[in-house]
C-alpha cells in the first residue's frame, strides 16, 4: 500500500472538539468548511495517500478490511481535500468508480476552502469498503505550484464505524483516515502561515524582486485536545500595545499596514474579526520605522477549554518598491504568546519560527 498522509495547515475559526453533524444530500457535495476541519475523529477501517510533484497531487482510498459490502454499503461516500491557505487547484481529472460503475464528480467550493470527489448519486454509487487498498480516486493540478500540506476528510456510510468514533447513533459520518487526525499548529500553542498575493511559487515562498507585494499572515492560538487544562488570555488592563499577557509579533522595515487590508492602520481594534480578542497596531521608530501587533483578552478573559482554537488574520504590503535586494529575506517576526494554565496559574511563553522569502 502507498505510504499513508494527510497532512494539516488549513486553519480555522474558533471551534471546538465536539462532532459536527452534518446531513448529505443523495449524491454526497456536502463536505464541512475548512473552519471545521478539526472537529472529527478519524476511523481505523479506512486510510489515504498521495502521490505529489510540482504541480499535481494523485489521491488514493484503501479500505483497511473487507465489510462485504452490499449495493455500496458500507462504502465511501465523498473524499474532501483541503488545501493550506484554500489554495483550489486549476484542474481535477476523477479517477474513483462507484460500486454501480458510475464514474465520482468533482466538487469545487472555493469559499468553503476545499475540493472533492463525491459518488454519482445514491449508496450504489459508493466505493464499497471491501478491504482494496490504493483505489486512485484522481489528480489535481495547480499551475502555480502544488501546496505544502493537504488535509483530507472522508465521508463515509458505515454505521458500526461511525457509531464506534462518534458513539452517537449514525449511519454516515465524516472521519479522518486512519491514525491521522491532524493537531492544529503541530501541537504548539500559536502559529501563523503566510500568502502572499504576487507570490512566485509557495514551495518555498519566492516574491519578485522591487515588486509592491500584498502579504496576509493568518495566525492560529490553539489549546491542544490532549491538554488537561485551560489556556486563558487575561483581558487588558492598561495599554493594549504592552504585552501582558496574548500574542505579539513585529514586522520587518518594509512592510507597512495594507490600507485596504485588515485592521488597515494604527489603532487598538476590540472585538478583532469577531475574536473577542483586542488587536493593537503600532509602531516603533529605530534603525527604521518598524510596525508591530499585539494582541489580549480584550474586555474579559479568553478561556480556550481543551481541543478550542482562534484564528485571526493581518494584511501588510510594502513600501513603494518592495523588497530591492534578492536572496532570502525574514519578512516577520515569530509570533510570541503569553497565557495562563488553569492547573499552575503559570504564565507559559512559546515563539513560533520566522517568516522568510526568497526574493528572485
Amino acid at each position: 500500500m502507498l505510504s499513508s498522509l494527510a497532512l494539516f495547515s488549513a486553519t480555522a475559526s474558533a471551534g471546538s472538539s465536539a462532532t459536527v453533524k452534518v446531513t448529505p444530500n443523495a449524491s454526497g457535495g456536502g463536505c464541512p468548511n475548512i473552519n471545521a476541519v478539526g472537529n472529527f475523529l478519524p476511523a481505523a477501517n479506512v486510510a489515504v495517500a498521495m502521490t505529489n510533484n510540482a504541480t499535481s497531487s494523485t489521491y488514493y482510498f484503501s479500505s483497511l478490511q473487507n465489510e462485504s459490502p452490499v449495493n455500496g454499503t458500507p462504502g465511501l461516500i465523498e473524499y474532501c481535500v483541503y488545501p493550506e491557505t484554500g489554495n483550489l487547484p486549476n484542474a481535477t481529472t476523477v479517477l474513483a468508480v462507484g460500486a454501480d460503475g458510475s464514474s465520482f464528480q468533482t466538487v469545487f467550493k472555493s469559499v468553503q476552502g476545499y475540493f472533492g470527489y463525491t459518488r454519482n448519486t445514491g449508496d450504489p454509487s459508493n466505493i464499497p469498503l471491501d478491504g482494496s487498498t490504493d483505489v486512485a480516486i484522481g489528480t489535481a493540478t495547480w499551475n502555480a505550484g502544488r501546496p505544502a500540506n493537504q488535509t483530507i476528510l472522508l465521508h463515509i456510510n458505515d454505521g458500526n464505524e461511525c457509531n464506534a468514533v462518534y458513539n452517537d447513533g449514525s449511519q454516515t459520518c465524516f472521519v479522518y483516515p486512519n491514525a491521522s487526525t491532524p493537531r492544529l499548529c503541530n501541537g504548539d500553542a500559536v502559529c501563523k502561515s503566510v500568502t502572499i498575493d504576487e507570490a512566485i511559487t509557495s514551495t518555498p515562498l519566492a516574491v519578485p524582486i522591487n515588486t509592491v507585494l500584498h502579504i496576509h499572515y493568518t495566525y492560529v492560538i490553539v489549546n491542544q485536545p490532549s491538554n488537561l487544562y485551560d489556556l486563558v488570555i487575561l483581558s487588558h488592563t492598561t495599554n493594549v500595545t504592552t504585552l501582558q499577557m496574548g500574542a505579539k509579533d513585529f514586522f520587518t522595515c518594509e512592510q507597512i499596514p495594507d490600507p485596504l487590508g485588515s485592521p488597515g492602520g494604527i489603532g487598538v481594534y476590540h472585538n478583532y474579526q469577531n475574536t473577542s480578542l483586542a488587536l493593537a497596531m503600532a509602531k516603533t521608530t529605530g534603525k527604521c520605522t518598524k510596525w508591530f501587533i499585539t494582541v489580549t483578552g480584550g474586555s474579559a478573559d479568553l478561556v480556550l477549554h481543551p481541543g478550542q482554537w482562534v484564528t485571526f488574520t493581518v494584511d501588510m504590503t510594502t513600501r513603494a518598491h518592495g523588497f530591492t535586494g534578492a536572496g532570502i529575506h525574514c519578512i516577520n517576526n515569530g509570533v510570541q504568546l503569553r497565557w495562563y494554565e488553569s492547573d499552575d496559574a503559570a504564565i507559559h511563553t512559546f515563539q513560533s519560527p520566522m517568516v522568510d522569502v526568497d526574493v528572485i
